[in-house]
């Protein structure tokens, strides 16, 4: 990667933080690693034998990685984190134009990357072994209506009105199956989202939801959930004692007929750019418009939210919400799922906060436009304070 100026500095410190050894700091975490790929049928309802307490029973694609016993699990409540590191260099995107398409997966709205179009890398930021990160997808996440979580991750017990994901796949791994299976072999920036009324600048995201209106079906013929018998909502006999809410559950086979354990389906497959789950909407966005303009991001080791839940994620969070489009949460909470006659404001798709486990979590302030806000230079402030990315190095 040809680096210039500035940037060839803060880029080799940055390489160079991920890759120190950090079981000096913290006890070296086993971490749950598993190959994301397939169709499996799973459900938001709590109260489920296919739903979020018993994602670890699937059979597929690998039920271990759902196990809500470890360390690195996703999402999570943010913790109050009071000092700031700053990092000389722009979050930013290499390109202005992403091209993909956007399709109902049957869990959420996801703007997937075209096959055969230019990868868009994120600049600004390193990985453990000095390769970077391109964009996988944007998807989007919000509760039911009325209640008080419509967010995946929580900022010190704060909701906001939406969550969007944008993933990103290490360059050195094909695809987003193979990258879930090694430590931060995913790095997802997480964009909580405020409805808002009055007057804002259009973005990104207003095309996004735009477009969503237009894929509210899953249509799918035969997906997962018509192909497999699953027991559905808990007996009051089933109770586990001092967790009323909580299915027994019991190892399930909900895989789609057109998949099988080497994640060659041919039809719907939730993790691939060309998963072909019913109509796409083909357009092209600004990724740098779905970043946060007030460049402070929580940043900290984690997972993914759906399975196989792989504890295989860089997370960075930003600390301020985007404003969006009042009729956002209206429209994803329509979509369709791949539970016939059910749609995603049944349920909505946010898997329940897991245990932070004492991991650490760091406040990082990229640069903004040319200056240190109030002319502030990073190295005053840092002084006093570990490295994130020394901390965060590979496990």
């Amino acid at each position: 990667m040809k680096l210039q100026g500035a940037g060839c500095v803060v880029a080799a410190v940055l390489g160079a933080l991920f890759i120190v050894n950090v079981e000096s700091h913290f006890h070296k975490p086993e971490l749950q690693l598993c190959k994301a790929f397939g169709e499996p049928c799973i459900s938001y309802d709590v109260r489920s034998t296919i739903g979020p307490r018993c994602w670890f029973k699937l059979e597929f694609p690998r039920e271990k990685c759902c196990n809500e016993n470890g360390k690195r699990q996703s999402p999570i409540d943010i913790p109050d984190v009071k000092s700031i590191y700053k990092v000389p260099q722009k979050l930013r995107y290499s390109s202005r134009k992403f091209v993909g398409h956007l399709e109902n997966t049957g869990i959420q709205p996801a703007f997937k990357r075209k096959v055969g179009a230019d990868k868009v890398y994120l600049e600004g930021i390193g990985s453990p072994v000095g390769k970077r990160y391109f964009i996988e997808n944007v998807h989007f996440h919000v509760g039911v209506r009325h209640k008080e979580r419509q967010t995946e991750n929580t900022l010190n017990g704060r909701s906001f009105d939406g969550e969007a994901h944008i993933v990103h796949i290490r360059e050195d791994f094909g695809d987003l199956k193979e990258a879930a299976n090694h430590p931060q072999g995913l790095l997802v920036i997480s964009i909580f989202l405020s409805t808002s009324k009055g007057e804002r600048r259009r973005d990104g995201f207003d095309d996004l939801i735009e477009m969503i209106q237009d894929v509210q079906e899953f249509e799918e013929e035969d997906g997962p959930c018509a192909n497999v018998k699953i027991p559905d909502i808990f007996k009051f006999k089933q109770l586990i004692p001092f967790h009323p809410v909580w299915p027994i559950c019991k190892k399930t086979f909900p895989v789609a007929d057109d998949s099988d354990n080497s994640g060659s389906g041919v039809v719907c497959n939730f993790y691939l750019p060309n998963g072909l789950c019913g109509e796409k909407k083909e357009s092209k966005i600004n990724p740098n418009e779905l970043l946060a303009d007030d460049p402070e991001y929580y940043v900290f080791n984690g997972g993914l939210t759906t399975p196989p839940c792989s504890e295989s994620v860089l997370w960075l969070v930003a600390k301020q919400p985007r404003k969006v489009s009042v009729f956002y949460p209206y429209v994803v909470r329509n979509m369709e799922t791949q539970r016939e006659g059910e749609i995603i404001g049944d349920f909505g798709n946010l898997r329940p906060l897991q245990d932070l486990n004492d991991r650490p979590v760091f406040l990082v302030r990229f640069r903004l436009k040319r200056n240190w806000e109030h002319g502030d230079t990073a190295a005053n402030d840092n002084d006093a304070m570990d490295s994130p990315f020394s901390v965060l190095g590979i496990n």
